[in-house]
């Protein structure tokens, strides 16, 4: 893949989850793909587990943009990305979340790997008043 299909395919994984179109999202993903949100949580193996957990997380996101230059290497297997997600907590508390994306790609351009690399002193609490 050239650094612009990687870059257009993290974009469109960006794209799905913020409006909330969990068919575009999955479609993103090979059968077999591994899902670590966070890098320590449990790993999702397969899209039916892939589906489950996006399908949950797309109402509690409300905004992601990249928040730095993409790393795409010149290798046409992965790319990195820096994010800064709003996100509505269980209880509806809002937080700014800054995660590192990376992405992992098959030869077809299917996310073979997602890893989101982030912990709790990546959370921000959101102050309304």
């Amino acid at each position: 893949m050239t650094p612009e299909e990687r870059g257009a395919a993290c974009q469109a994984y960006r794209r799905g989850l913020t409006e909330s179109d969990l068919e575009r999202v999955v479609a993103l993903f090979a059968a077999d793909a591994v899902v670590r949100d966070p890098v320590d949580g449990q790993a999702l193996t397969g899209l039916a587990a892939i589906r489950a957990y996006y399908d949950k997380a797309r109402f509690a996101l409300l905004d992601m943009v990249p928040s730095g230059p993409a790393g795409v290497p010149e290798d046409g297997s992965s790319a990195a990305v820096p994010v800064r997600a709003l996100v509505r907590r269980p209880g509806g508390q809002l937080v700014i979340l800054d995660t590192i994306q990376v992405f992992e790609f098959a030869p077809d351009g299917k996310i073979t790997r997602f890893t989101s690399y982030y912990g709790s002193s990546n959370v921000r609490q959101v102050h309304t008043d």
